[in-house]
């Protein structure tokens, strides 16, 4: 169910809808109520350090150690699968 109103503590029937999953979660994305980047609670790096990450020469493992991340993430980092929204 979806809550078209975004107030939590509204009752009114006519303020739900029926939808998937995805649907709640594009509606979310679509009104900005989404945590992303630094906003998420799980964050380890801002968006400064994603930019230096981007920026950055040399082996991806060893760009990893100096974040405290994973290789695989700097890598996806660098292809835009992870932190997309930063430019």
């Amino acid at each position: 169910v979806i809550h078209s109103c975004d107030n939590p503590s509204c009752i009114n029937i006519d303020h739900l809808r029926l939808g998937s999953h995805q649907d709640n979660m594009d509606d979310k994305v679509k009104k900005g109520r989404h945590c992303r980047g630094e906003l998420s609670g799980t964050a380890k790096l801002t968006e400064d350090q994603v930019r230096e990450i981007r920026s950055a020469n040399g082996l991806h493992k060893d760009i990893a150690e100096r974040y405290g991340i994973a290789r695989q993430h700097v890598g996806d980092i660098i292809r835009r699968k992870a932190w997309a929204h930063v430019v």
